[in-house]
């Protein structure tokens, strides 16, 4: 055999040797992609039981953490104003407006009992906190501490520097709105808040008059309405109105 048939022989060979391994290297490719694809459905399932798991947790703390604060507080609104009929309109009211708003139905009604503590009567204290929920909404104030310092005013029957104070440095342009109805400035309107002058009464209409149509504050817990924590809180609020009627079921 001359060297010619040997190096055809010898590329014959390679050749099948080359054929061989390209399908030896297919087949390992096939199986490494069906392996990748049993571990992306097993993964797929495991987050997807993760996530069941987690969404299962979540509704049954909904269901049975926020109904138990709802009635813990409406049973408290009941002690507070001697009226369960009045309570369970209050509650409703407020939990309306918490679907509207960034604020939750039990922020809301826990602000409405600390009021209602104070002083502030259950006829007004729904549109109270909705006027508290307003400035709230467009200082970035926290409901809560706004609710103590105007239930203080309210207990003292009087506004007083420490009050005034506290709602200064939440940044509420109460004090302007008063001098503006008392028509003092500087030292004048000083003397009259030392002097006891400025009344509750006072302070509720100046509120009213940051609040009311053409306010500073007015819709300012609407305004807050379309933002990420407003959306969020609107979803909280479905989430735990659904939970009590899963409950009720």
């Amino acid at each position: 055999m001359n060297l010619e048939a040997l190096l055809r022989i010898r590329a014959n060979v390679q050749g099948e040797n080359n054929i061989r391994r390209l399908g030896n290297s297919l087949q390992g490719l096939q199986g490494q992609a069906k392996n990748a694809a049993m571990a992306l459905s097993g993964l797929r399932a495991g987050v997807g039981g993760l996530i069941g798991l987690v969404g299962g947790g979540f509704i049954v703390s909904k269901i049975f953490g926020d109904t138990a604060t709802l009635q813990s507080q409406a049973r408290s609104l009941e002690v507070l104003t001697g009226n369960a009929k009045i309570a369970g309109q209050i509650v409703r009211e407020l939990q309306a407006y918490g679907s509207a708003t960034p604020f939750e139905s039990t922020e809301l009604i826990e602000t409405a009992k600390r009021l209602n503590a104070f002083g502030v009567g259950a006829n007004e204290v729904v549109s109270t906190v909705k006027r508290l929920g307003d400035v709230a909404g467009a200082t970035g104030a926290n409901l809560g501490e706004l609710a103590t310092a105007y239930g203080q005013v309210i207990s003292k029957g009087r506004l007083q520097g420490e009050e005034l104070l506290q709602f200064q440095e939440r940044g509420v342009a109460l004090s302007q709105e008063l001098q503006k109805m008392y028509k003092l400035q500087g030292q004048e309107f000083t003397k009259a808040l030392e002097g006891g002058r400025i009344s509750a009464e006072a302070v509720e209409v100046a509120i009213e008059r940051l609040t009311d149509k053409g306010g500073k504050y007015a819709d300012g817990a609407i305004a807050q309405s379309d933002t990420l924590n407003g959306k969020l809180s609107t979803l909280k609020d479905t989430v735990t109105a659904l939970s009590r009627r899963w409950a009720r079921s």
